[in-house]
């Protein structure tokens, strides 16, 4: 069997031509405000529970029925004259019960328009009595759940033609959609609002029958078809797709707006290792050169922002989100591994680095984002004027630091709402000759400048007010934090990295541990307060990770939990003929449980399960789970290999690179991917030489193991059988190299073990 999923421009012509979209269609303009910015200052102080319900903020206004909650997002709500609920059994039931409407609401804390269309709706004493009377509100902070926002999305594309966030949509006492909107000023809101109440009180029979529609659109059951092997051939077909909509001039694909999307160039990567593909190899490289030079990149902090408005990777918006600097942190890592390059070695460690100075909880968990406003201003603590930096450094260092970074009286940067103008966002694509030229400083001196005033500047930097941290921890997060951790351990032996790796397994397999049902995990928490029902994608980013901390450390602890969470996600996420839902089974959702097979800026829960199921099978020897990582990516097959053809440019578009996860975890599918154990004495200098060169490289398609030169103990054998047998032959390390449990000949020899490892890849 095959899968294939609708996708929302399938759900917008579905809804094309109902009475509800036509009746409510002249009271929403369509405007797509997907990643639109970042977000506003705010005053909480990052997390943590706030006062209860009755109390009362500095300006004598009452809280809501948000009070006591976690969520950093929700409490930014709590004093608003919105008289909001979180999403729980009291406000569904006052719905049925009342017979009214309910408007939803869902939103994160660094989404910039969320809490602009806070400012201009939600604090707006008319619309707030409009709602309060008409509907019962509902905030939802989608970083806790996901789920439900995954539920809506869809039908938001689907009714109003847009996505994205802040998400508001109207829906009936039974949850189902009627109309929504992203942001909107005060007065398109009521129109909206006051519409879809006259059409609930004029055409009530109409609209619910519809909105029953709707939500059968919205939970559509997958098409069945041919399943069929994501081959080489279709493999080199979609990467050939890719050629012609790359940009050559800043890397990236063809887009007004450039996200980053690291899982895409983490296959092609990959791809390249397995082909040695010229031209994936060049669209790589430019990518990532370009990313690192611009304003994407963050120069004097360290880390990535969320994405750039423009082609050239210039301005941002100004967000820092730890799954977006995890994956790029990831991608750097083994990038520069691969090609040998010092400045992606660089842009890697100063990213985690970032990480650590920043977002890391004293407990060992990492913290969910930064906002991109600070009081009140997006971006204004991250851009410069001239004369700041010749404050900074004088006049000629400061004429070589504008030069350097390309900060200008005219500035590239202006606020969306007119707050700040004029003001640069710092990027590093001078030629060291203009430098020289705008200051009179030698080579040798504008070679050392970076280095010199880096900190200065991050000194002088930090007296601004700065963006707000969202403390929540976030398990699927901290699953993509842990595997950079530990490949950066890998890498460069680092033991402020290993510490990094164990603080997270130790935080998630602790703190999140729901434990009933047994081996459940919990979504996220907050200031040690885990709240919601970990998703797919928690279990499987969290399994990964662990995996990745046992080959980089030989952490068996780690081992034993990865393992536990993919045999956990296994019983309850996954149901017969290849489908993997988002939520656990005994997870109430409000239109039925989801699956989704996409990639967005984080890899696809789906495909990361795979992914943990064939290390699973390599690790422990759990052979089954081989034939179903095989005939799960082979059920998709008709999703993968989609293609369009544009009328108008004759270039064809492929569905794959919206599913490069399912592309990476393929190559791996498809090997060879090896098992490697090394048994000897670790504290034997020929048995750590092996280690090294086994994990030399980033080779993602070689799983190190190591065991004493005795052979594994009873226990270990116990957990992963595979390793029965091998032990140390003779007085040296001997290394055995393994395909889905067939092993060659062993070898004391470390290039011999290196020749077998490569086998089948490239590079």
């Amino acid at each position: 069997m095959t899968i294939r999923i609708a996708s929302p421009s399938t759900l917008c012509r579905l809804l094309t031509g109902l009475l509800i979209c036509t009746m409510l269609a002249s009271c929403n303009d369509g405007t797509n405000t997907e990643g639109a910015g970042g977000n506003t200052a705010v005053t909480t102080d990052g997390g943590g529970k706030q006062e209860g319900a009755g109390s009362v903020d500095s300006e004598g206004r009452k809280a809501n029925h948000l009070a006591g909650e976690n969520s950093l997002y929700l409490q930014q709500h709590m004093f608003n004259p919105v008289d909001w609920y979180p999403w729980n059994d009291e406000a569904l039931n006052r719905a049925v019960e009342e017979n009214k409407l309910i408007f939803l609401s869902v939103g994160y804390s660094s989404c910039h328009w969320c809490h602009v269309m806070e400012e201009d709706v939600f604090e707006d004493q008319a619309v707030a009595d409009y709602l309060n009377e008409h509907y019962i509100c509902i905030k939802v902070d989608r970083e806790e759940r996901p789920d439900i926002d995954a539920t809506y999305q869809p039908a938001l594309a689907g009714l109003a033609g847009e996505s994205g966030w802040p998400l508001n949509i109207f829906l009936t006492p039974a949850k189902k959609p009627v109309t929504g909107c992203t942001y909107r000023t005060s007065q398109e809101f009521m129109a909206l609002a006051e519409r879809v109440t006259q059409v609930w009180e004029e055409n009530r029979e109409d609209l619910l029958d519809q909105s029953d529609q709707v939500a059968s659109f919205v939970a559509m059951l997958p098409e069945t078809g041919e399943a069929a092997d994501i081959d080489q051939a279709l493999l080199d077909e979609i990467v050939a797709a890719a050629g012609p909509i790359f940009d050559e001039t800043w890397g990236g694909f063809m887009q007004q707006q450039k996200f980053p999307t690291p899982v895409r160039w983490q296959f092609i990567m990959h791809y390249y290792r397995k082909t040695g593909d010229e031209k994936a190899k060049q669209m790589l490289v430019k990518t990532l050169d370009e990313m690192l030079r611009g304003g994407l990149y963050d120069h004097i902090g360290g880390g990535f922002h969320r994405y750039t408005v423009d082609e050239s990777w210039t301005v941002p918006h100004f967000e820092k989100l730890l799954y977006d600097n995890a994956q790029l942190a990831s991608l750097y890592i083994e990038a520069g591994e691969l090609f040998d390059d010092d400045r992606y070695r660089f842009i890697a460690k100063d990213t985690l680095d970032f990480m650590l100075r920043e977002m890391q909880d004293p407990q060992g968990g990492f913290y969910s984002s930064f906002d991109a406003d600070s009081d009140g201003i997006e971006g204004s603590f991250y851009c410069f004027t001239p004369d700041e930096m010749i404050t900074i450094a004088g006049e000629k260092d400061g004429a070589a630091l504008n030069a350097l970074f390309g900060i200008t009286p005219e500035g590239n940067f202006a606020d969306y709402h007119g707050k700040i103008a004029n003001v640069t966002v710092l990027s590093r694509r001078a030629k060291p000759e203009k430098v020289m030229e705008a200051s009179g400083l030698s080579s040798e001196e504008v070679d050392g400048l970076f280095d010199k005033y880096r900190q200065q500047i991050r000194d002088y930097r930090a007296k601004r007010v700065p963006p707000t941290l969202d403390k929540k921890v976030v398990t699927s997060w901290n699953g993509l934090t842990l595997s950079a951790f530990s490949a950066a351990y890998s890498a460069y032996g680092d033991e402020r990295y290993r510490e990094a790796a164990e603080g997270i397994r130790q935080y998630i397999s602790s703190t999140h541990m729901k434990g009933n049902p047994t081996g459940a995990l919990y979504r996220a928490s907050t200031e040690h307060d885990p709240v919601g029902d970990a998703m797919l994608d928690d279990y499987a980013n969290f399994a990964n990770g662990c995996f990745d901390l046992y080959q980089a450390t030989g952490d068996a602890d780690a081992l034993a939990i990865g393992v536990e969470a993919v045999t956990f996600a296994n019983e309850h996420f996954r149901a017969e003929d290849a489908v993997w839902y988002m939520t656990a089974d005994y997870v109430e959702q409000p239109l039925g449980r989801r699956i989704e097979v996409y990639d967005t800026v984080e890899p696809c829960g789906i495909s990361q399960m795979l992914k943990a199921l064939l290390k699973v099978a390599s690790l422990t020897g759990e052979a089954e789970y081989f034939e179903t990582v095989s005939a799960d990516l082979a059920a998709y097959h008709l999703q993968i290999a989609n293609f369009v053809e544009d009328p108008n440019s004759g270039m064809r578009f492929s569905n794959g690179l919206e599913m490069a996860n399912w592309l990476d975890a393929a190559l791996l599918s498809n090997g060879p991917y090896y098992e490697l154990v090394v048994a000897g004495d670790p504290a034997d200098p020929a048995t750590q030489e092996m280690l090294a060169i086994a994990r030399s490289g980033g080779r993602n398609y070689v799983l190190p193991m190591q065991v004493p030169a005795a052979g594994p103990d009873a226990n270990t054998l116990s957990r992963q059988p595979v390793l029965q047998g091998k032990q140390q032959a003779g007085d040296k390390p001997t290394a055995f190299v393994c395909k889905k449990g067939s092993c060659n000949a062993p070898t004391s020899d470390p290039q011999e073990m290196l020749k077998q490892i490569s086998s089948g890849w490239v590079h």
